[in-house]
């Protein structure tokens, strides 16, 4: 599978901006803004600001191996866990799942997730000029009708806003349980990426595409603007191999895997003698030349 794969769909966004369906969905924005927040937004600007950023993105290729884990150990993710400003792996992104995610929506439509992008944005207050909030400019993409590659859901997040308490922009009922799950998977999946790629669990490195989407390239970046693909795979550990202490041979294993999330009690304040939850994020263990098992679900079965 060509790592290209993920600038063609970062192209395919942005030509669906500059389409006439664009032109519909910046409409249904507008309409949107207007009726929620009582905002009158240019069509034209809508558009423009989508394309905008969708052109000045690192484009991320998420290799098919992980994205199963990864939507995993995103369900995983507390609700208490807040977006911060130093968690997204570049100040502009497109991140595309090599292995489509799958979603069900309130209208009962399955969704094929290709990708999201991000960009940071500001809103300021208009009488003393200073920022208001601050936060992650966020749109998801599916694959529509095929291979064409259309926004499916957008929202602003703000620094500081826990998963749990962040409402998407779109107006959706609250009591729409499915359209609730949703929304769920998608912003546990942001932060389950970003959390990832900052830890020793994921590695990025830069690939050029081939040479027939660098020429497709031209019609949106200049040739030597085009956005190296930041291919994101599980990080080659050193070998650990090492025996224990009563000098038995090493571990032979046949796989890697993705222990778990979970809480632990650590140790703070004066003395160590405070003890303060704190989230684990999952790690990799095993061999990390063998394939990565994703993890299984767990039962619980309540009996008296």
């Amino acid at each position: 599978m060509s790592y290209s794969q993920a600038l063609e769909a970062q192209m395919k966004a942005l030509q669906f901006w500059t389409s006439k369906y664009g032109y519909e969905a910046a409409r249904f924005h507008q309409a949107l803004q207007l009726q929620l927040f009582g905002l009158s937004m240019d069509v034209d600007a809508i558009r423009q600001v989508a394309a905008r950023d969708l052109q000045q993105a690192d484009p991320f290729y998420i290799d098919p191996s992980i994205c199963d884990t990864l939507v995993s150990v995103a369900e995983a993710m507390p609700l208490s866990v807040s977006l911060q400003p130093e968690m997204a792996p570049s100040i502009k992104g497109f991140a595309f799942f090599a292995k489509p995610v799958k979603g069900v929506a309130g209208d009962g439509i399955e969704r094929t997730l290709c990708g999201f992008a991000w960009a940071p944005y500001s809103e300021y207050k208009v009488q003393v000029e200073e920022p208001l909030t601050e936060g992650l400019s966020l749109r998801w993409y599916e694959y529509r009708d095929g291979d064409r590659i259309t926004p499916m859901d957008d929202a602003l997040w703000p620094y500081g806003d826990t998963v749990g308490g962040w409402k998407p922009a779109s107006p959706r009922k609250p009591s729409d349980e499915l359209d609730g799950k949703l929304s769920d998977q998608l912003r546990r999946l942001v932060l389950a990426l970003f959390s990832f790629c900052a830890q020793r669990i994921l590695v990025a490195s830069g690939e050029q595409a081939v040479r027939a989407t660098r020429k497709r390239a031209d019609e949106f970046w200049y040739r030597d603007s085009i956005p190296l693909i930041q291919v994101i795979k599980l990080r080659r550990a050193q070998n650990h191999q090492h025996s224990d202490v009563d000098g038995s041979e090493p571990v032979e294993w046949s796989c890697s895997w993705v222990v778990r999330g979970h809480w632990r009690q650590q140790a703070c304040g004066d003395n160590w003698t405070e003890r303060r939850p704190v989230f684990v994020l999952p790690y990799v263990k095993g061999d990390p030349e063998k394939p990565l098992k994703a993890p299984v679900d767990r039962v619980f079965a309540v009996t008296r």
